[in-house]
């Protein structure tokens, strides 16, 4: 552990940093199209024409992932919090531990003063979780083994005739003696082609947004708690910001 002064030059910084990566993950979540892929290939029919096959092909790759954007953001927070909870437990006696629904002690002994921290620092986390984007509804969506972890794939492929119009004549009445045979040209839909789209997404299910959701409520609802019940107990080195986000981010 450093200085009490050496905490306290650091933590307008770690402020400054928390809010810019958090706003940028925002901005990140509100454009999920970097968040999603695609790869489309197109199948001729006729073999002597494969050499259209290449320009009907089509992909996108998944530049991040809602779990990626998270871990970078979390890490940023994780340095803020832990410099914010430093510098109150050296200045106040005044701490309580902070208690999950179920009985759990998520924190032991946090001052007052850094629960209070925590109590303005958790809704601001929260505005960039509520702008999570999550996997389209009526699609199946699977885990791809292939992709990097968080990246689901949508089942089964989207499969779409690729069609051209021909003309065809077509007898409306048949050659007699006495008159020629009347002939029309009409035109129709052909199939030449398959298109075959894959699409994978960096999203996240609805039920994991609600879960990330819920338990930030809870570890509100707990750190409100403990702030008032926050008396004369004493933590010198904090370190808890991995520790909220180790909750906050775990699979059940």
């Amino acid at each position: 552990m450093g200085k009490l002064h050496e905490v306290l030059a650091v933590i307008s910084d770690t402020d400054v940093v928390a809010a810019d990566v958090t706003a940028e993950a925002i901005q990140t979540f509100k454009k999920p199209e970097r968040l999603t892929g695609m790869s489309k290939t197109l199948k001729m029919v006729d073999s002597s024409r494969e050499h259209e096959e290449a320009a009907g092909a089509e992909e996108r790759v998944v530049v991040t992932t809602v779990q990626r954007k998270l871990d970078y953001v979390a890490g940023h927070l994780i340095r803020n919090i832990d410099a914010i909870l430093q510098k109150e437990t050296t200045n106040t006696e005044a701490k309580a531990d902070v208690i999950l629904e179920d009985g759990t002690i998520l924190l032991e002994r946090v001052p007052a003063t850094g629960l209070l921290a925590l109590e303005n620092k958790i809704p601001k986390w929260r505005a960039m979780y509520e702008n999570i984007p999550t996997l389209q509804p009526g699609i199946d969506w699977l885990e791809d083994e292939d992709q990097v972890t968080g990246v689901y794939v949508a089942t089964p492929d989207e499969v779409r005739n690729k069609t051209e119009k021909v003309t065809e004549p077509v007898v409306l009445y048949k050659h007699t003696p006495e008159h020629p045979a009347q002939v029309k040209e009409v035109s129709k839909d052909i199939v030449v082609g398959h298109f075959t789209t894959r699409r994978w997404s960096g999203m996240i299910t609805p039920a994991r947004k609600s879960e990330l959701l819920g338990r930030l409520d809870e570890l509100l609802r707990a750190v409100k708690k403990a702030r008032m019940r926050a008396n004369e107990q004493e933590v010198i080195d904090v370190q808890v910001g991995k520790t909220i986000f180790d909750f906050v981010h775990k699979e059940d």
